[in-house]
């Protein structure tokens, strides 16, 4: 008498898989791990656009959209019919410390290079007040911002930092608060391949 086993249905039958696809899992899990090995290292260590650079934000983090539609007018020639939505929302601001600094990020506004870019303080009755108005180039070396926050202040508001490119130099103008406006207090040259 022959004895049998019995077949188990519950475990399923063992697939032969091709060498090309476990070798495509294989690197696939390495460069995945690697990825976001590499991913959390630069969030960590200062790829981070605060610790160089503006963080620049919605403009909605510091002003009502009535006041940014009263700098648009003020500092353009639109009409206010051209004064749109999507050009309020493109408006971004970096707040800083009582600062607030404004790009109209609208290529209406800007000439064959330079942009407007603004700096407004709140009043004791909750106005605006410009304290900084200028045209920038914002095209800079990778390695540079067009803004840097100081840790420095003058008259109550920080000062800052701007970059602009000057033939194969960078100038960096320090600017701070004289009680009215911000004034340049510092310039120093640098080579564009060196960063601050």
């Amino acid at each position: 008498m022959s004895t049998r086993t019995p077949v188990d249905k519950t475990r399923p039958e063992e697939t032969i898989v091709p060498d090309w696809i476990s070798v495509s899992a294989h690197y696939f899990r390495w460069g995945l791990a690697l990825f976001l090995l590499l991913s959390a290292a630069l969030g960590m260590a200062g790829c981070s656009v605060q610790a160089f650079g503006t963080p620049w934000r919605s403009y909605s983090q510091a002003l009502e959209g009535a006041e940014v539609t009263q700098i648009l007018a003020d500092n353009s020639f639109l009409t206010p019919e051209q004064i749109t939505t999507e050009r309020i929302e493109a408006v971004t601001v970096f707040p800083l410390d009582g600062l607030i600094l404004v790009n109209l990020n609208d290529a209406d506004l800007c000439g064959h290079s330079d942009c407007v870019y603004l700096g407004y303080m709140r009043a004791e009755d909750e106005s605006l007040k410009e304290v900084f108005h200028t045209y920038l180039n914002p095209n800079l070396p990778p390695d540079y911002s067009l803004f840097e926050a100081l840790d420095l202040s003058a008259n109550g508001l920080p000062c800052f930092l701007i970059n602009q490119v000057n033939g194969t130099d960078i100038d960096r103008y320090t600017l701070c608060f004289d009680g009215e406006e911000y004034r340049v207090e510092d310039v120093k040259a640098a080579p564009s391949g060196e960063s601050g």
